[in-house]
């Protein structure tokens, strides 16, 4: 390991306890929609970050966690989490879940 992956590491504890900040105050009344879809894109990229941080030293540390086709799967995985925050959104829109169209 070196100095990057330390530092990535505390960036994604960070990238947690933003996570979990947003999601708290998401969660408060009255709701702020805005608010929420920030919380939801910022659990599933801080769990994006994780899973890339653990593929990265796992790479590091010589594949002692995951193979190399485990981790492809991962990634691709983490990475349709993050493709399907958008139409996820647009799908609530349409079903008329994102609050009143006026």
């Amino acid at each position: 390991m070196n100095v990057g992956s330390v530092a990535l590491g505390f960036i994604a504890i960070a990238s947690w306890l933003s996570a979990g900040l947003l999601v708290s105050k998401a969660r408060q009344k009255p709701r702020i929609g805005a608010l929420t879809v920030w919380a939801v894109s910022a659990l599933v990229l801080s769990a994006f970050g994780t899973v890339c941080l653990a593929l990265m030293l796992n790479r590091q540390l010589g594949m002692v966690w995951f193979d190399a086709d485990t981790a492809g799967a991962l990634f691709a995985v983490s990475l349709l989490a993050i493709l399907l925050i958008s139409p996820s959104w647009l799908v609530l829109y349409f079903a008329d879940r994102l609050g009143s169209r006026r």
